[in-house]
């Protein structure tokens, strides 16, 4: 019988470090304000510290390196604080490069009076002169020091606060102190206007160079974050059964700026791969692949491929884990997925930037998939803590059945194998690991070669909890070398997410395996004839265009037929080419842009085929049909041939095509004709309709008054036909990865 653990202090996480004292938080604030008043008032303080640079140095041009910084060396402090506060809090964040940012601050300082002061003795020019110079102006070390300090404070902080108001504030005030300290200068008589404007220019030239640094240091803030090296050397490995600790602001946001530049770092890092999650620990192969972005082609990362001595080592400890795992309490699988949660939620923007990196998908929906994942790992907390509460049954309905109790109760069938896409890098890597958690069952996580490091993520925050080791590994796997997992015997349970041809191929592989499969789609969008207010269509035809070219139309669910009844078909059409060509296209990491590029320029090599296919046999084009790389504009046809690819297949772009029917009948009749079946949309208001709808389409789910890419992710999500097996959602997918088991109690007085 094992001892059980010790119970946690409360509010405490074991290896949490303290947060600063709140009084010690103060004194910078405390320090910032009597500082900037005397700077401001010319205070006291100023003429003390005029003193003592005078006793410092000989009052010559060399001790100008110092005497420069004159008046606003109280500006100093402020960047001082600003940089150890960024420090380390970018040290706490696992950002291999956090020492950048204040050393380069204090670099760029340093730099003012070394370009200042070499100026004046070549022009033989006076810091100060009595009456505006005759031959031009130069950059005083005064002023540009204060925009220096100011502003490099204001730079480096900006990454770290959360909110646009906070950012706005603090650019605000930096901009104030600039001007103040400026304006005090010029009514003192030290400097002419255009000396300040001279120094501002110098300043600038400066703040921009050190926003180059930030912005590349701030690239990395992907990186594994635990105690160690977060990129680990190839075939290295975090000391096994090792218990990471975490610090309260080891995971903290670090937002990125945006352009089209900021989300990604500008070169990949040298000699270091990210590591993967091999039982629960950090490893590294002796192989690597590179993770590029599909805007622009930089590499986003390097990441280390696991061998095949060490995929064996995470299937064997997962095997020799499960019968403990099964056991654990729910409420210690409860609070690890609420543990998991909370941190998604906390490093929202973080990972929104990540996926948008990696993926190319928009930012605006980045950060929707990440909200999206939080909310999985809480309802699988949920679940942990009401699943398999057993249902117990009377036996003794028949006579043979006297005195007998029957009780009915779920077990895991074993260790889960999930292989999850590209398309939603995390919130389908969460659809695999949390039900998997909360049902007691081991888990192999194989994210997409495409965007591993989203999942990768996940190993961080599970790597954080109590969960037993050997309860979950995160391997990127190639391809090509899945076969062996797919076939191995320890891994009863199969979880996948992706093309059918795949699916049906690994199903098919291994027949006595139970495979659930999430397959592909070609979502039909129904428009009926009572849905025929101007306000009725408007609302459809947004909402059509928004769901066929979010994600760049790389969803199961996405819209990619529209069926209109003729009564409306006229009006219809107009408004949804309207609104398809006010999608925003563009860099993914712009807040405004609506539709990234495809995950590879194959892939809009494709859809581009596709498109040129139909309209060669007859299709017309409205809009649309142009390719850019890995990007396609979002496209809209209409009478688009049968036998087509582009009716038969699931196109994963984002293109649209609309056909006229006549009535209910004929529009049902159409939808009901493609080889998928996973989620249908019909706008209508009749009650009636919607029910025969529910009845005659054979889709997994019906979605009235909406699109088909509705999603809750707490409910049952799977298809008809080919587009899957068995269904997602969390406690459907607990009750995929478990079975009934039946004890009968006897001579019961019932």
């Amino acid at each position: 019988m094992s001892t059980p653990a010790p119970p946690r202090q409360a509010g405490r996480v074991p290896g949490r470090t303290r947060p600063w004292p709140p009084a010690l938080s103060a004194v910078p604030a405390l320090v910032f304000a009597l500082l900037t008043w005397q700077v401001l008032a010319d205070g006291p303080l100023l003429r003390t510290d005029e003193r003592v640079s005078r006793w410092l140095v000989r009052p010559d041009r060399a001790g100008e390196l110092l005497s420069d910084l004159g008046d606003v060396q109280v500006a100093l402090p402020v960047l001082l604080v600003v940089a150890a506060y960024v420090a380390r809090r970018g040290r706490a964040a696992g950002l291999a490069r956090w020492w950048l940012p204040p050393v380069a601050a204090l670099v760029c300082l340093a730099l003012v009076p070394l370009v200042v002061v070499p100026v004046k003795d070549w022009t033989d020019r006076p810091g100060t002169p009595v009456e505006p110079p005759a031959t031009g102006y130069f950059p005083s070390g005064h002023t540009a020091t204060a925009l220096l300090a100011y502003g490099g404070a204001v730079l480096v902080l900006l990454p770290w606060l959360r909110s646009g108001r906070a950012r706005r504030g603090a650019v605000a005030a930096g901009a104030l102190l600039v001007l103040g300290v400026s304006y005090g200068l010029v009514r003192r008589g030290f400097h002419w206007p255009l000396d300040v404007v001279a120094s501002w220019c110098l300043g600038a030239v400066l703040l921009g160079a050190l926003g180059r640094v930030v912005r590349r240091a701030q690239a990395d803030h992907a990186k594994p974050a635990h105690p160690g090296p977060a990129l680990l050397r190839p075939g290295q490995t975090s000391p096994p059964g090792a218990a990471p600790t975490v610090d309260p602001e080891r995971h903290s946001t670090s937002p990125m700026r945006k352009g089209r530049d900021s989300h990604m770092p500008q070169e990949p890092v040298v000699g270091a791969a990210h590591a993967f999650w091999l039982a629960g620990r950090q490893a590294t192969g002796t192989d690597t692949f590179e993770v590029t972005s599909p805007w622009d082609g930089r590499t986003v990362a390097t990441v280390s491929v696991p061998t095949d001595a060490q995929t064996e080592e995470a299937v064997a400890a997962a095997y020799a884990v499960r019968e403990d795992f099964a056991a654990t309490p729910a409420h210690v699988r409860a609070a690890a997925l609420d543990h998991v949660s909370r941190r998604l939620a906390e490093r929202t923007e973080e990972i929104a930037r990540l996926i948008s990196a990696e993926n190319g998908k928009p930012i605006k929906w980045a950060r929707g998939e990440v909200g999206r994942a939080v909310s999985v790992f809480r309802f699988a907390a949920e679940e942990a803590r009401r699943f398999n509460g057993g249902e117990a049954q009377r036996l003794d309905t028949d006579a043979g059945g006297q005195g007998r109790l029957a009780l009915t109760r779920r077990f895991p069938k074993g260790v889960v194998l999930g292989i999850a896409p590209f398309n939603f890098p995390l919130n389908l890597c969460a659809h695999k690991v949390a039900p998997a958690i909360a049902a007691g069952a081991p888990i192999i996580l194989k994210p997409a070669p495409a965007t591993p490091l989203s999942g990768l993520i996940l190993g961080e925050l599970l790597a954080e909890t109590d969960l037993p080791a050997g309860s979950w590994s995160i391997l990127p796997v190639p391809n090509d070398r899945m076969a062996d997992l797919v076939q191995d015997e320890r891994l009863p349970v199969i979880s996948f997410t992706g093309s059918e041809k795949v699916g049906y191929a690994i199903m098919d592989s291994v027949p006595r395996k139970h495979c659930t499969l999430e397959l592909g789609g070609n979502g039909a969008a129904v428009v009926l004839a009572d849905y025929a207010s101007d306000a009725d269509l408007d609302w459809a035809a947004t909402r059509i265009a928004t769901f066929s070219n979010y994600q760049g139309g790389q969803s199961c669910i996405s819209v990619q037929r529209v069926i209109a009844d003729a009564a409306v078909y006229d009006r219809l059409l107009p408004r949804i080419v309207a609104a398809v060509e006010a999608q925003v296209t563009g860099d993914p990491a712009d807040d405004a842009t609506d539709v990234g590029p495809l995950v590879s320029e194959d892939a809009a090599k494709r859809v581009e085929s596709w498109v040129s296919e139909a309209v060669e046999a007859g299709a017309q084009l409205l809009t649309g049909g142009k390719r850019d790389g890995a990007s396609y504009a979002p496209t809209v046809l209409t009478d688009v041939p049968a036998g087509t690819t582009l009716s038969c297949e699931e196109v994963f772009g984002p293109v649209l095509t609309v056909q006229k029917v006549d009535g209910e009948a004929e529009a049902f009749a159409a939808v009901n004709d493609s080889k998928y079946g996973l989620q249908a949309g019909v706008f209508t208001h009749d009650l009636q309709v919607a029910f025969r709808a529910h009845r005659a389409l054979e889709v997994g789910g019906v979605v009235i008054g909406d699109v088909p890419s509705y999603r809750a992710d707490q409910m049952p999500y799977g298809g008809a036909k080919q587009s899957g097996v068995g269904r997602e959602g969390v406690r459907f997918a607990m009750e995929d990865y478990t079975y009934e088991r039946v004890l009968v109690l006897t001579g019961l007085a019932l």
